[in-house]
């Protein structure tokens, strides 16, 4: 239990101390005796719970408090001399998780103080992420909804495209390249559409589960094909490491597709057309997996960011720029086919990297480039 004590009496401080001390609990203490000295410190290691004295040399405790407490990054409690009931009711209302009075009982009793804060306030966050997970099931029913009936709509002028392109590839003249690539892309992309709009309206759910071997190697080449009809990529600068590689994994081709698409568009996306994408594969001897790697010279993430990155309708972009849907149906693809999908940034400025996990067949061939 990391303890943080604000408070300018040190004889207060080391009350609280022998108080853990005699206890059995495991706490480590830290202490300051300013507002600023506070914010240094919880900047720098957060603690699990604060304790402030109301009234401090460089301003109240209650300037450090925001309404409600669960706005907090953790509960503060503020703790004072003066049993004043109307600046209890102030604290409470700025935010403070509790309210003590100090007294040589109280500075006793601490440890059992802040073991019932600490219960209370973790029962307040399983509340809240409930209520954040019940407000997310009430907005993907809203989306379910709606993206049935653009299903509907949308099926119609899907099938006539893939009919129509399929028929124009069965054509002797069709089969002349460039015309036969381009062709053959207009197909993948509109059958994609389905597939996208599959993951939309079940959220895990996609049309066609059929899984068959997979050559990473080609599918990666294929995303990168079809990015490129879509964007500018001349001023970036693709990296490849282990393309010549072979390995096989087992899944939904058109699924796995449409994630490494979806993360490769937001690179491009944050690094503004300019800038270094690198796509590293190699395959992790011990536990018999493939890792993929997707790293981006773009805007990067702050911890908040990515923090959220993967929950629905969580979009990084600007207003208006995405549903947030992208990122959080490629994880579920992703967890589907046994893999994991996680991402790692600098910070804002320093680019950031997707990694993806996914089990490798038996068959492998050739080696990787490290």
């Amino acid at each position: 239990m990391n303890i943080l004590i604000v408070d300018d009496e040190p004889a207060h401080i080391e009350a609280i101390r022998r108080a853990f001390r005699a206890s059995d609990t495991k706490a480590v203490v830290r202490a300051a005796s300013t507002l600023r000295e506070y914010r240094e410190l919880a900047a720098a290691e957060p603690p699990d719970i604060a304790l402030l004295d109301l009234n401090l040399p460089d301003g109240r405790a209650l300037e450090a408090l925001s309404p409600p407490p669960a706005a907090n990054p953790f509960p503060i409690l503020i703790i004072t001399a003066y049993g004043d009931e109307g600046w209890a009711v102030q604290a409470m209302k700025a935010g403070a998780f509790d309210y003590i009075v100090k007294s040589a009982v109280a500075f006793a009793e601490m440890p059992h103080t802040v073991e019932r804060a600490l219960r209370e306030w973790n029962s307040l966050q399983a509340c809240r992420r409930a209520e954040e997970n019940l407000l997310i099931s009430e907005k993907l029913a809203v989306m379910g909804r709606l993206t049935a009936e653009v299903a509907h709509e949308l099926n119609n002028p899907l099938a006539v495209v893939i009919s129509r392109t399929s028929l124009l590839l069965s054509r002797p003249d069709a089969r002349r390249p460039p015309l036969k690539s381009q062709l053959e892309t207009v197909l993948r992309s509109a059958l994609r559409c389905k597939i996208i709009l599959s993951g939309i309206l079940g959220y895990g759910r996609t049309i066609g589960k059929k899984d068959e071997l997979i050559d990473l190697s080609d599918l990666i080449r294929e995303a990168v094909n079809d990015i490129g009809y879509v964007y500018d990529m001349s001023a970036v600068n693709m990296e490849w490491r282990g393309k010549q590689a072979g390995v096989e994994v087992s899944g939904n081709r058109s699924e796995l597709l449409s994630v490494f698409i979806n993360i490769m568009r937001n690179a491009y996306q944050a690094m503004e057309g300019t800038g270094s994408l690198t796509i590293s594969v190699r395959r992790d001897p011990d536990n018999n997996r493939v890792r993929l790697a997707i790293h981006d010279t773009g805007a990067g993430m702050s911890g908040e960011q990515l923090a959220k990155l993967f929950q629905p309708f969580t979009s990084g972009w600007k207003k208006g720029e995405g549903i947030g849907l992208g990122l959080a149906t490629s994880r579920g693809i992703v967890e589907r086919h046994g893999g994991r999908l996680s991402a790692e940034s600098g910070g804002k400025g320093k680019g950031a990297a997707f990694t993806i996990l996914l089990p490798c067949s038996a068959k492998v061939r050739g080696k990787f480039i490290q």
